[in-house]
């Protein structure tokens, strides 16, 4: 499950433009890679926390699109053959699902994250249920991000204190900062196979 960012033309076409379809492709022809069913919902404009006048879209996504792909694909429907991932926003609602509903996932990544203090005050908020979320020590997680522009002031002070309270649980994380990297679809397409 992979979630896109919010602004102009993110949208669920945002990960082909990406390349992830390619970047899959190769990595099961290398072997690197299994089989894989990629599903990339459209968020629109949705907020980072609650929508007015419909369901938050990260309950949308478990309880609407998660048994739906489960029962219309021929799917391996165990949390150890599933993952979610996220970009921008996207990365912020991959981090919310996973720590909400760790066992449903094996792994989580974002690219470009944006974790916002608890502002956002949601019992949801990433930022708000790390230091508590239970089950999340066995998901395999991801965090990368550029050393310039928009993801060095404004994405990774969040993902930098995001890293060290996981580290304070003794949770392990792969977390990579990419130094000439910035918050743009190019970055983003270049690191699509990690």
């Amino acid at each position: 499950y992979m979630l896109h960012g919010l602004g102009w033309n993110m949208d669920d076409l945002q990960w082909d433009r990406l390349g992830i379809d390619e970047a899959a492709n190769a990595g099961y022809a290398q072997g690197a890679l299994p089989p894989m069913i990629i599903v990339m919902p459209n968020g629109n404009d949705a907020d980072y926390g609650a929508s007015t006048g419909i369901s938050d879209f990260p309950e949308v996504v478990v309880q609407e699109l998660i048994p739906r792909i489960d029962s219309q694909y021929c799917t391996w429907a165990e949390p150890e053959a599933r993952a979610i991932g996220g970009l921008s926003r996207g990365g912020y609602w991959a981090y919310w699902i996973a720590f909400t509903h760790p066992e449903l996932f094996d792994r989580v990544g974002g690219h470009s994250p944006y974790f916002y203090d608890p502002i956002y005050p949601d019992e949801q908020n990433p930022f708000n249920v790390v230091d508590s979320a239970l089950g999340v020590e066995h998901l395999e997680m991801y965090f990368d991000h550029g050393g310039r522009g928009r993801d060095q002031f404004e994405v990774m002070p969040g993902v930098q204190r995001f890293v060290e309270r996981l580290d304070a649980r003794g949770i392990e994380s792969t977390y990579i900062v990419n130094e000439f990297g910035d918050h743009i679809e190019e970055y983003w397409a270049e690191h699509t196979p990690e």
